[in-house]
């Protein structure tokens, strides 16, 4: 569900939405990365990454204004 709210695809009446979608995905990935061991790999959640930077990519780099970005 977060990476369809940052392409916009849920709720994209509301301004906050791909912000907040963002800064959510971003505070989960954090507390999973804390929780694994040392000697975990991070192939599991390789798809998840994938389609998290396309829809960045896509959505919200395009989306940005110059001077922003």
């Amino acid at each position: 569900m977060i990476i369809q709210a940052i392409r916009n695809e849920l709720a994209a009446f509301y301004a906050f939405t791909q912000a907040g979608s963002i800064k959510a995905f971003g505070h989960i990935f954090d507390g999973a990365i804390e929780i694994l061991p040392e000697t975990s790999d991070l192939d599991r959640i390789s798809g998840l990454l994938h389609d998290f930077i396309d829809a960045v990519k896509s959505v919200v780099l395009d989306g940005l204004d110059l001077e922003l970005a």
